[in-house]
């Protein structure tokens, strides 16, 4: 078990069913946990602002 398998089985312990982030390079073992447990937590991606930011 890695420490992100604890973190995300903690997380889901705690009642946490849904996730927003970015995923990247650094992310990978998170991402990874969060897919073997993908019926017990839900990873939503979010877009970045800054894109968005600029057309204004």
């Amino acid at each position: 078990m890695t420490a992100a398998d604890v973190l995300i089985e903690s997380l889901c312990d705690w009642g946490v069913d849904v996730i927003f982030g970015l995923p990247g390079d650094g992310s990978n073992g998170i991402m990874e946990a969060l897919r073997t447990r993908s019926q017990k937590i839900r990873f939503v991606r979010v877009r970045h602002v800054r894109p968005w930011a600029r057309r204004q």
